[in-house]
């Protein structure tokens, strides 16, 4: 596995070290730390704290180690607690080199059957329904570059006062701060590998390559914060190919997450999760039936229902929307379907949303 991590090294010499990854280890109630060192064998003292007080202090001259955290609490929605940990690394002479200050949260995202064996996500061992927006990210002034630091902290503190618990994070990513804040929050986090341009597309091995080695530095970059729970490889067939390997390949990396083949239209028997758009009014997951029920199901868009406010900046005029945009029937007042009818085997092709009018996505365990 590659290296991974979002803490920065404060170089103050020529000896120096970097944290990589920090894996929260669930069961054991501990944290694994993994170290890259410019001298091997160097000393790395480490100190995790709670509310600045330490809670366990230790040391180590190897590439990795595992901390206990005695009575840990779970990091999640509705507590969202952040560890702190201080690493110290110590020169030949014993003289401190460099140090680094960052944090962690315990928390384990699985899929795994309730007790008629339907599969469901849980946090913590504990079944989670997760309801938010599709976050696709755009600023007034910025496009896709937000304003400020408390922009980005007025966003989410915003979905949270409104009783959100996730958000996906669509075709993009955010600064560093933005998974900050989710992490401080509480916000579980959806996040889309950005796709290769949606139609008219041939993807290539060396494209193929590429992508993938850019979809390994996304999650070696965000591994550290635990409020990424799920990747998501593909969005509604943009850019798809080689679903299977390349799904397994991702899952296989990253063991600590759940892994969607697939975000609407074109599922593939992959991953851990079947994720459909249904924009009808009544939208309905459907059961995995290509994996053998083995995934979890869940609404990744649906709703899309768009409001027009005066005043806002980019809106010049007020429109209303018609019946069938707002209600999702037709003009006829007959409820628009989702999907086509069953086939034999009991299952549907579904039909795609309108790209146009996505917003909200629901998980629906």
């Amino acid at each position: 596995m590659g290296s991974k991590g979002t803490t920065i090294s404060f170089r103050r010499s020529g000896t120096h070290f970097h944290p990589d990854p920090l894996t929260p280890l669930y069961d054991a109630g501990s944290v694994k730390a993994e170290i890259s060192r410019s001298v091997p064998g160097l000393k790395v003292g480490i100190a995790i704290k709670d509310g600045g007080r330490t809670i366990a202090e230790t040391s180590t001259t190897e590439d990795s180690i595992e901390i206990p955290v005695p009575g840990f609490r779970p990091w999640s929605p509705q507590d969202p607690h952040l560890y702190d940990m201080e690493l110290t690394l110590f020169g030949s002479g014993g003289k401190e080199t460099d140090r680094v200050k960052t944090y962690f949260g315990m928390r384990k995202i699985e899929v795994r059957p309730d007790s008629d064996g339907t599969p469901r996500i849980c946090l913590n061992g504990q079944e989670i329904f997760q309801f938010g927006p599709l976050d696709q990210g755009y600023w007034p002034d910025g496009i896709l570059t937000p304003p400020s630091d408390e922009a980005m902290a007025y966003d989410l503190e915003y979905l949270k006062k409104a009783n959100i618990n996730m958000i996906r994070v669509h075709i993009k990513t955010h600064p560093d701060r933005w998974y900050y804040h989710a992490d401080r929050l509480g916000i579980l986090v959806w996040q889309d590998m950005i796709c290769m341009p949606k139609y008219g597309q041939t993807v290539t091995p060396e494209a193929s390559e590429q992508w993938l080695k850019e979809f390994h530095g996304m999650i070696d970059w965000l591994y550290n914060h635990p409020s990424v729970t799920q990747w998501i490889v593909f969005n509604e067939a943009w850019g798809q190919h080689d679903t299977e390997r390349i799904t397994e390949n991702i899952m296989a990396y990253d063991t600590t997450r759940i892994v969607t083949c697939a975000s609407g239209w074109n599922d593939a028997p992959a991953g851990e999760v079947i994720d459909i758009h249904d924009y009808s009014f009544y939208p309905r997951s459907l059961p995995d039936w290509k994996l053998g029920g083995t995934r979890a199901s869940v609404i990744g868009e649906a709703g899309g229902t768009n409001l027009a406010v005066p005043g806002t900046p980019g809106i010049q005029k007020r429109t209303s929307l018609p019946t069938e945009e707002r209600t999702g029937t037709t003009a006829t007042g007959r409820r628009r379907p989702s999907a086509s009818p069953p086939k034999a085997d009991g299952t549907h092709t579904q039909r795609p949303g309108n790209s146009r009018r996505r917003t909200p996505g629901i998980s629906v365990p």
